[in-house]
């Protein structure tokens, strides 16, 4: 499990908020058929790429 600190500054998020990698590869099928399908990968997608994107993560 990751450290909430790291979470939080990986994130850039505020206290309070959990990234549910769960949810997020199952509301977006593609991640998974494009070979997204760890907690970290799901967090380096988002982080890269779904922020922008507009994608929820909870």
């Amino acid at each position: 499990m990751v450290n909430k600190d790291v979470w939080k500054y990986y994130l850039h998020l505020y206290e309070g908020y959990e990234f549910d990698w769960n949810y997020y590869l199952d509301n977006y099928p593609d991640l998974r058929e494009n070979g997204i399908l760890t907690q970290k990968d799901a967090i380096t997608h988002w982080n890269n790429f779904g922020k922008s994107e507009g994608r929820n993560f909870n």
